[in-house]
Order: structure tokens, then C-alpha cells, then sequence
């Protein structure tokens, strides 16, 4: 035997042995797949059981001490409204804009003036108009403007 009949014996060797390698790995790969993606729906499923068991255990919020039958929707505030001309119509919007007073103030604010962020919660007063608020005694403030 030759140095290169035995050259071609280990080419051939080494490219079988390649082959099965590449063989190897792409069914390893795809086992490797398979597990992971078992593993990622039986995660999801325990995920989506259990938020479903939180959401039946969950207790419902409820809401006392507004009377809503005081409370006018500003639909229902335009429906009473005659509207003739644009200019009517965007001073009715500037009046159903909601309003905000602190209990300890004569003042009202709308809500994106500066006045209005620094009432604190358990002072703040809300009204669903500055009609409403100037029915209550508040007038506007001197440094929050309407809009226009």
C-alpha cells in the first residue's frame, strides 16, 4: 500500500466521519428543539391555569357613596344645550371641561393647570364643570387659563 492509496483511505474516512457528525448534530438540534418547545407550552398552560384560578378568587371592587343620579355626563349636558353657531359650540366645550378645588380654597383649577397637580387627594374637590364649580362659590383661579 501506498502513501497515497492510504492519503485517500483517510480522506474518505474523514469525510464519513463528517457526515455522520453533521448527521448527528442536526438530530440533535432538532430533539433539542422538540424538548424546548414541550417545555415552553407546558409552562404557558400551567401560566394560563393559574391566572384563570386568581381571576375567579379575585373579589370584585365596589364603588360607595357617589350618588350618580347627581352626576351629568357632558352628553347629556350638550343634549340640554341649544347649539346654533361654532362659536356656541366651543364655548359649551370649554364649560364641560372637568374642574378641580381644594376645601381649603375659593378657587377652581382645570386639571392641566399647575394649580390643579398640587392639590393633595384628601383636599381635592372634582366637579364635571366650572359651571358647577361656580354654583358651589369657587372661582377661577387668576393663573389657569381656559383653553381656546
Amino acid at each position: 500500500m501506498s502513501i497515497q492509496d492510504l492519503s485517500e483511505k483517510i480522506k474518505i474516512l474523514g469525510k464519513n466521519t463528517l457526515n455522520k457528525a453533521q448527521n448527528i448534530d442536526k438530530e440533535l438540534t432538532r430533539h433539542v428543539f422538540i424538548a424546548i418547545s414541550v417545555v415552553l407550552v407546558g409552562t404557558l398552560s400551567f401560566g394560563l391555569g393559574k391566572m384563570s384560578k386568581t381571576e375567579e378568587a379575585r373579589t370584585p371592587i365596589k364603588i360607595s357613596g357617589v350618588n350618580l343620579a347627581n352626576v351629568i355626563t357632558a352628553e347629556e349636558n350638550i343634549a340640554r344645550k341649544v347649539i346654533s353657531t361654532p362659536e356656541t359650540v366651543s364655548q359649551n366645550s370649554k364649560t364641560l371641561d372637568p374642574v378641580v378645588a381644594s376645601k381649603n380654597s375659593n378657587k377652581y383649577h382645570y386639571l392641566w393647570c399647575n394649580g390643579a397637580k398640587s392639590i393633595s387627594d384628601k383636599n381635592k374637590i372634582t366637579f364635571t364643570s366650572k359651571i358647577e364649580a361656580e354654583k358651589a362659590g369657587y372661582i377661577l383661579a387668576a393663573n389657569c387659563k381656559e383653553k381656546k
